[in-house]
């Protein structure tokens, strides 16, 4: 048990709530929506089927709280080990990993800042503890 009385599974899935709470602060604060344009626009020059898009920033900020929403409203489920929680859990711990990675990458491609870079190596340290301990739990339930 952790501090707070977590289990770990449920300790790094909630944490991985609150990283992406603070990685969705980050990218409403630096405008990621309106920065959609210019990053869809240079992958659709190396990639012609992806188009470039434009998103609201009412509508970015609507899929990131039903987001967060999700994770954290999942925690008690979570802890309790509901199968749908769990499935939740891992879909979101690979969600955040690649996530992170995306920052990064486009942060790398683009030579600098790019809004939700900062807060991206967490979302990828805490997936990867996320899928980890899943992976831990299911051998174990295994052997």
């Amino acid at each position: 048990m952790s501090v707070l009385g977590l289990d770990r599974l449920t300790l790094f899935y909630w944490l991985l709530g609150l990283a992406q709470a603070a990685h969705s602060i980050e990218e409403m604060r630096m405008r990621l929506y309106d920065f959609f344009w210019v990053a869809t626009g240079r992958i659709h020059e190396v990639v012609p089927a992806v188009t470039q898009m434009r998103m609201s920033a009412q509508t970015f900020a609507l899929l990131n709280m039903t987001f967060i929403t999700i994770l954290l409203g999942t925690v008690p489920a979570v802890r309790a080990r509901r199968p749908f929680a769990l499935a939740v859990a891992g879909v979101s711990g690979t969600i955040e990993v690649l996530n992170g990675i995306g920052h990064t990458a486009g942060a790398i491609w683009f030579r600098g800042y790019v809004p939700g870079v900062a807060t991206a190596p967490f979302l990828f340290v805490t997936g990867v503890l996320v899928l980890t301990e899943l992976w831990r739990q299911r051998a174990k339930v295994g052997a």
